[in-house]
């Protein structure tokens, strides 16, 4: 009976360590899992960012048309554009924070200037009533909407 117990003691220390090395690798790959989540859900917001970026650009040109007035307003919602697509060209990669950094926040500069490009065409009534603007600024502002989305998914993937 004696030589039993070290054999039960050897059967019991290998299930241990087997069950370990199996919570180890369920472990790691919900890791796996998560940060591929992550990468996914950045490159959404990263997609939807240069969409965004290209109707921003659209309607900029047709807001130069209609009011020349506001050439100020106008090159700082074009600037915000190319910070976006500097930022993006650089990649925006999540995995390198001061590129990540620098992404977000030429994304922020760029929603900033398109809510006072939004603020200053509701002082012109005359561009509200053209269909055809506003056809783009409703498509602007689904597209706003979308990346809200889109960065709370990405949010929710990185927690």
């Amino acid at each position: 009976m004696d030589w039993k117990l070290p054999v039960i003691k050897r059967l019991v220390l290998v299930g241990v360590i087997s069950l370990i090395g199996l919570l180890q690798a369920d472990c790691d790959s919900a890791v796996r899992l998560s940060c591929e989540r992550a990468r996914l859900a950045w490159g959404q917001v990263l997609s939807l960012n240069l969409a965004r970026s290209h109707q921003v650009e659209s309607l900029v040109e047709s807001m130069r048309e209609r009011l020349p007035a506001e050439r100020e307003l106008l090159d700082e919602v074009a600037a915000a554009r190319d910070g976006v697509h500097a930022a993006m060209a650089d990649g925006g990669s999540i995995a390198d924070g001061q590129r990540f950094r620098a992404c977000e926040r030429a994304e922020l500069r760029l929603s900033a200037a398109s809510a006072r490009l939004y603020e200053m065409i509701k002082r012109y009534p005359r561009v509200t009533t053209d269909s055809r603007l506003m056809g783009q600024l409703r498509a602007l502002q689904q597209l706003e909407d979308r990346i809200v989305v889109a960065r709370s998914d990405f949010n929710s993937a990185v927690r």
